[in-house]
């Protein structure tokens, strides 16, 4: 069960970023091209994504130590994608930065989260070559940002965002239905049920 554990946190430091971080490379576009905006409305929106992140980073060293690591993690990806939802069907500046807000708190919450619980898990001997395969994951981004800007380019930037949405909400679900040893993980290496 522990080689399935860390092939599932394995999965989840790779599949949900591929689409999920999609809509901060597009976020030029969408405000140019949905919201009619320029520099300033493009500021905000990353200000209020920069926020948003910021404040996951704290709500989870607020929390500490705390049970439920592994399901926290698959609701953190759930909102997240919802988050992602509503950032591709809004016309308003004033949601867009809400919808931002929300997508860097929840991305950042599944991000710090899951590299936590990483260097929780795993064991001390592999930790060193399951965070260098993990830090792969910058380097692989780009392979969902292929699909999702042809999306944006043929059909439309909101299409491509709703697209990334649904697939971060999907390969989470995949990975619950394959790996649901992951929602088990509760504090650490030998508490993950």
């Amino acid at each position: 069960i522990e080689d399935r554990l860390m092939l599932g946190l394995m999965l989840i430091g790779f599949i949900p970023f591929m689409f999920g971080m999609v809509s901060m490379f597009l976020l030029p576009a969408f405000n140019q091209d949905i919201l009619n905006g320029g520099p300033d409305s493009l500021g905000l929106l990353m200000t209020a994504s920069g926020t948003g992140a910021f404040l996951g980073s704290m709500i989870l060293a607020r929390l500490g130590d705390f049970g439920g690591k592994g399901q926290f993690m698959f609701r953190a990806s759930y909102l997240w994608a919802l988050s992602l939802g509503v950032l591709s069907i809004t016309t308003s500046l004033d949601l867009a930065v809400v919808a931002c807000a929300l997508t860097g708190l929840f991305g950042t919450l599944l991000g710090s989260l899951h590299m936590s619980v990483v260097q929780l898990v795993v064991k001390e001997e592999f930790r060193g070559r399951i965070m260098s395969i993990l830090m792969m994951t910058f380097g692989l981004m780009p392979l969902g940002m292929m699909p999702m800007s042809a999306l944006a380019e043929y059909i439309g930037i909101d299409v491509a965002f709703i697209a990334s949405a649904a697939l971060l909400a999907i390969s989470m679900v995949v990975l619950d239905r394959f790996y649901p040893e992951l929602k088990r993980i509760n504090k650490g290496h030998g508490q993950d049920a």
